[in-house]
């Protein structure tokens, strides 16, 4: 039986990503205790338990924190979930903490909940996410307000209805317009604390002249001093006046006099006091109340408040350059300014920071921009945080892009992503190498019986000490036929060269390939020792091979340059440890170690090149596995010859008869290497 290719499964990610289903497929799995081929038992051994993830002490906290019914820390929870920040990246843990706080009533929530719903659940729930909108647009959620609008107009999950769409996406905007004047008057109202009532709770009615739940851009829940305000306001005092102008444009502890307050603090920002000018400048572009509306006197002010040093100011002044709005279109001088206020915390800015990281292919600049943005954010930054990270188009710290989808559809249960995440975490592709998560995933794909894992997971034993799981793994796989894995020239090419670097698409692995090999060719081959029938008849001659750790072997592999400075736990001694598994694993008659060194000869990947010793190492391995098979080797390539009348053997690549190439578009290899970005994935 010829498995099915490894990895087919990501010929279809894509086209998943653009919105589509997955496309189903036959897999072929041998549960233990089902019938192996040739009619034999297949016994899997119990593969080691699934890793678990350590808990951070500042995940543990939060956790705590969430648990005890605080809606906000589960909210916060499951955006750290969803962003891999300060945990590990983990969209069902995500879905869960936020549909917790969504439950709660919390708008961030719901509107990140709703997103991960319609766009990036296993089980697209387009109907549900539309009720989690509606919940957090009811409570003047503008990010919620705009998807809906969007679900509407494109008639996804609901009925098209252009004209509710547009309803909303009116009630968006003015929401936003809403939005920015808050913020504006935000930006006035800091500096009252300089009228701060001394600490005293007000269980009821405050006392008369006194303005309470003070929201600025500083600190929430300020009591001041209305007269006191008034006074100093009238003695000409700029930061008085600002501050009393939001008290008459709010009515916050005074009677409501918008024309009053522009009159204010229009004084304050001509007097040149930059919370004023920030606060008029935003009023101006929004003509907010009496004002007209003037991008040009807007960008004036703002400009005016920005050279103060007004992080607020820098980063609306670099919205105006980069999308030219009242003033001419510079972007380098744009975000000049804007990366000066994300340098100050300023979370608008580093949101803005963080897409243009994206907009340049800059995944970690990006994934560190959106985690201070979460730190540092209200919830309109927050809401667009979920709704980014709900779409799948933010960014995890340490992954790049391709991880972070192989990531997702692995933690959704899916046996061949799991494998393929286990081989990027185990060499470090795409990400930071993690033997702890490498093994999870490894260990999650065996433990749902799928057959293509256990060389991968049996090499990943070896190079991390543990002989006895590694033979066992090989074992398994060699009762269930699975040979995919060792057939597959091009992964086995990305696994035993010893470069850390990815390779582009289609280029050379090898820097010195087409250099002829210096120092110590080729050996002679020696006589077949005499053995049990389950010994390699290559025994003796593999027991020469030289590892990579042998410095003599060093210029027999790659150019010298290429070793130099290899540090502990390095690939080359990882390489080293594989390589002599397998050396034991062919004198022990395993045919899949027979198979794959039989490939590591041919090519001279990290052994000297002996294409005598791959031949005889090949039919030794085709010899046991076609008499495994007994009456279904017919339907195994392996044991097809041309002169059989069995049928058309694959194409050999070295004029053997018989030998399996993977097709184009079946080569785990092909898959690994679609993903890889300059040089790495």
């Amino acid at each position: 039986m010829r498995m099915t290719p490894v990895l087919r499964f990501f010929a279809g990610m894509l086209v998943c990503a653009a919105g589509w289903g997955l496309a189903s497929w036959p897999v072929p799995v041998l549960a233990a205790g089902g019938p192996a081929p040739g009619g034999a038992v297949a016994v899997v051994p119990a593969v080691s338990p699934v890793v678990s993830d350590a808990m951070s002490g500042e995940e543990a906290a939060l956790v705590a924190q969430a648990e005890s019914g605080d809606a906000r820390a589960k909210m916060m929870l499951g955006l750290r979930y969803a962003m891999g920040r300060g945990v590990a990246a983990d969209d069902a843990k995500a879905q869960k903490w936020l549909r917790e706080a969504a439950m709660a009533g919390n708008a961030v929530a719901q509107v990140s909940l709703a997103t991960m719903m319609a766009f990036e659940s296993d089980e697209q729930d387009t109907r549900g996410a539309l009720v989690w909108y509606g919940k957090a647009a009811a409570q003047g959620n503008t990010q919620a307000q705009a998807e809906l609008a969007r679900l509407l107009e494109a008639g996804l999950g609901v009925t098209r209805n252009p004209e509710e769409a547009g309803a909303w996406r009116r009630q968006a905007r003015e929401q936003a317009d809403e939005v920015m004047a808050a913020w504006a008057w935000k930006i006035a109202a800091t500096g009252s604390e300089n009228w701060q009532v001394a600490a005293r709770e007000f269980r009821q009615t405050p006392p008369e002249g006194v303005a309470t739940g003070i929201d600025t851009i500083d600190r929430t829940g300020i009591a001041v001093d209305v007269k006191a305000v008034g006074r100093d306001a009238g003695r000409g005092d700029p930061v008085a006046k600002t501050v009393g102008a939001f008290l008459l444009a709010t009515g916050n502890g005074v009677e409501k006099d918008e024309s009053l307050a522009l009159v204010w603090l229009r004084e304050a920002a001509e007097a040149g006091h930059m919370h004023a000018q920030a606060a008029l400048g935003e009023l101006v572009m929004l003509g907010w109340g009496p004002l007209k509306e003037d991008r040009e006197e807007a960008a004036r002010w703002m400009k005016r408040a920005a050279m103060q040093g007004l992080r607020e100011a820098k980063t609306s002044y670099g919205a105006m350059l980069a999308g030219g709005k009242g003033v001419k279109e510079n972007k380098k001088e744009a975000f000049g300014w804007i990366g000066s206020a994300a340098r100050e915390n300023e979370p608008r800015a580093q949101l803005m920071m963080a897409m243009n990281a994206l907009a340049r292919e800059d995944r970690e600049g990006a994934a560190q921009w959106f985690y201070r943005a979460a730190e540092n954010g209200d919830d309109e930054v927050l809401s667009m945080l979920g709704v980014l990270y709900g779409w799948g188009d933010a960014a995890v710290a340490g992954e790049s892009e391709k991880l972070t989808e192989v990531r997702r559809y692995a933690q959704r249960d899916e046996p061949e992503a799991q494998l393929m995440l286990g081989l990027l975490f185990q060499e470090g592709w795409g990400t930071a190498r993690d033997a702890v998560s490498a093994e999870r995933w490894f260990s999650a794909a065996a433990s749902q019986h799928y057959d293509d894992v256990w060389l991968p997971l049996g090499l990943f034993y070896a190079e991390t000490g543990r002989i006895g799981e590694a033979r066992a793994a090989f074992d398994a796989a060699v009762r269930l036929n699975a040979y995919s894995f060792a057939r597959d020239t091009g992964i086995l090419q990305l696994v035993f060269i010893e470069s850390e670097k990815m390779p582009e698409p289609g280029g050379s692995l090898l820097p010195d390939e087409a250099k002829p090999l210096s120092g110590e060719e080729a050996k002679e081959e020696p006589a077949a020792p005499d053995g049990p029938e389950n010994r390699s008849a290559d025994g003796a001659f593999l027991r020469e091979v030289p590892l990579l750790a042998d410095d003599a072997a060093s210029d027999t592999v790659q150019d010298k340059a290429v070793l130099d400075g290899v540090v502990p736990d390095s690939r080359r001694e990882r390489i080293a440890k594989k390589i002599a598994f397998l050396k034991e694993e062919v004198e022990r008659g395993n045919p899949a170690a027979e198979m794959m060194l039989a490939v590591l000869l041919e090519k001279g990947w990290s052994v000297p090149p002996d294409g005598e010793a791959a031949d005889r190492l090949r039919a030794l391995a085709r010899g046991k596995i076609c008499k495994a098979l007994g009456d279904a080797a017919e339907n195994e390539p392996d044991c097809v010859s041309p002169d059989t009348g069995g049928g058309e053997p694959d194409e050999p690549s070295d004029g053997t008869a018989g030998e399996a190439v993977p097709e184009d578009g079946d080569s785990l290899a092909m898959r690994v290497t679609d993903y890889s970005t300059g040089g790495g994935l």
